[in-house]
């Protein structure tokens, strides 16, 4: 610091002790100092301070800069949406899969559930009986989420336990819903606001989602047994600002017609508020579907 503060001009702090040192003369004291040409510049001790702390705060900025940056985790991925108490893992398994993408993230979710109720069905179709176990998910997921070409699969097997309506086990949801892949989807992000999606594709439509492992809860809304779950199709995304849209044509309840329009409209008010408006339906008529539809009958619990 004195090296710094001679360089500059002006005196060392031991000078102007020094220089301000007083003296006894006749019993009285006395400050005595030299004069105006050789005496230290300790005047000006607030402007001495200002530049020490500036040098020191001037090196240490670029001490800074010249360190490495810090490696900052990948973001985790945003599909499947998770609503709570879980999350989506922030450390997922990360793959070069070469041609299929240099970072390609890998997750699960494995749940299972136990139950007992009175007054079954017994509905051959759901194999529903006054008690049980099964798993609820036991699912691989697959995606690309960087780069213009994306993609999302899931696999596995799943079940879609609700309070009021009948057990229908994973050995018959994967049968009679939407097989063993549920969901599985490419994505084309032309620009960093606007994509294209075509596949089994998550619904536009409700608050709730699809699988347990996604919800607090397994007691749904009324609503939920109304909605379309899983649709085939094409979708459109574009987002600007707090603003973002979402158009798709598919085949609505998984009727394997292609009738169906649905849309999102989004305003992210703020990270805890989001106001939307989704709507959906079909423009045609989709006719009798002999596989299970997923409008359940409720059943006395």
């Amino acid at each position: 610091m004195d090296n710094v503060l001679k360089r500059f001009g002006f005196s060392t702090f031991r000078e102007a002790q020094k220089a301000d040192r007083p003296v006894r003369r006749g019993g009285a004291i006395r400050k005595i100092y030299r004069s105006s040409k050789n005496r230290p510049k300790w005047g000006l001790g607030l402007r001495e301070l200002g530049l020490a702390a500036f040098l020191t705060g001037s090196a240490a900025a670029a001490s800074a800069q010249d360190m490495p940056p810090m490696m900052m985790p990948p973001p985790p991925p945003g599909t499947p949406a998770m609503a709570g108490p879980l999350v989506v893992n922030p450390n997922p398994l990360t793959l070069d899969l070469g041609p299929l993408g240099d970072k390609v993230y890998i997750t699960g979710a494995i749940t299972g559930y136990a139950y007992a109720q009175d007054q079954p069905t017994k509905f051959s179709i759901f194999d529903d009986n006054p008690a049980g176990f099964d798993l609820a998910n036991g699912q691989v997921f697959v995606q690309k989420t960087d780069g213009m070409f994306q993609y999302f699969i899931q696999a596995g097997a799943y079940s879609l336990p609700n309070l009021g309506f009948p057990w229908l086990k994973s050995s018959v949801a994967m049968n009679q819903l939407w097989g063993v892949v549920p969901q599985a989807f490419v994505k084309i992000a032309l620009a960093d606001n606007f994509s294209i999606q075509a596949g089994k594709l998550p619904t536009l439509i409700g608050d709730e989602y699809t699988f347990t492992f996604e919800n607090m809860n397994i007691l749904r809304g009324l609503l939920w047994g109304q909605e379309p779950a899983v649709s085939r199709g094409v979708q459109v995304n574009y987002s600007a600002g707090p603003v973002a849209l979402s158009v798709s044509w598919n085949d609505g309840y998984y009727s394997d017609r292609y009738n169906w329009l649905s849309g999102l409209a989004a305003w992210t008010i703020d990270p805890e508020n989001t106001l939307a408006l989704a709507a959906g339906g079909n423009i045609g008529s989709t006719g009798p579907r002999r596989r299970f539809s997923r409008t359940m009958v409720p059943s006395s619990t």
